[in-house]
Parts: structure tokens; C-alpha cells; sequence
């Protein structure tokens, strides 16, 4: 967390008219099927406009493919917005 203050605390001094979000990966993924990408759009629809700081992303306790899957879907959301 001490990492997240630092990048907080930089953003703070240049884009002080910015509101940060931080979210942590539990806040993505979901209990039951399918919940993980709804949980995904909820979060991205309302940081719109705004910093989004996923703290701890690579979930070191997860499954690789759970990681992969993780960004893999963020990138493809992200994408599909542009």
C-alpha cells in the first residue's frame, strides 16, 4: 500500500483536478460465472474520467491463469471503449 500512497501522492502534486480510484483485485472478480467481466464494467463505467489504481494486480496468490485472465479481460474492455 505504501507504493499506492507514493503514486497517489505524485499525482496529487501535477493533476491535483483528477480524482483517483483505487480498487484491489477482489473488487473485480466475481463468485459465480460471468461476474468477474460485469464486476469489470461496473468499475470501469464509473471511473470514467478519473485515475484508476488496481493495487496488487498480479495477485502474486492467484493462478497464473487467473493473472492472465485478470488483464487480459481490463485490456480488451479498455480496448473495446477507444
Amino acid at each position: 500500500m505504501e507504493k499506492v500512497s507514493q503514486f497517489y501522492s505524485l499525482i496529487n502534486q501535477d493533476l491535483t483536478h483528477l480524482q483517483v480510484v483505487v480498487k484491489n483485485p477482489a473488487d473485480f472478480i466475481g463468485n459465480v460465472l460471468g461476474q468477474s467481466e460485469t464486476n469489470t464494467k461496473a468499475i470501469l463505467a464509473t471511473t470514467v474520467g478519473k485515475v484508476l489504481i488496481i493495487d496488487e494486480v498480479w495477485l502474486h496468490h492467484a493462478s497464473l491463469t487467473i493473472r492472465i485472465s485478470l488483464v487480459s479481460g481490463l485490456h480488451a474492455l479498455l480496448w473495446r471503449r477507444r
